[in-house]
């Protein structure tokens, strides 16, 4: 059911602390500390080895991943 009303333009937000699985499911990700947003940008700006994110917290979750993570394509 998600698939479908996603497929017909609906909108989803998925609350989580896998960026790896969001990674592979969204087009932007909001990333969040204290409760407040720091930042949010496209999936593209994570999958560049993390170098188009611009809050030192969103960089500092980045590289705290395991490596193999970080490579993912799709």
């Amino acid at each position: 059911m998600l698939v479908t009303a996603l497929l017909s333009g609906c909108g989803a937000m998925m609350i989580t602390h896998d960026i790896a699985a969001t990674m592979k499911i969204a087009d932007r990700i909001a990333v969040f500390c204290a409760g407040t947003t720091v930042e949010v940008a496209p999936i593209e700006n994570f999958r560049n080895n993390g170098g188009d994110l611009r809050n030192p917290y969103t960089r500092a979750l980045w590289m705290a991943l395991p490596e193999w993570l970080t490579d993912i394509e799709s």
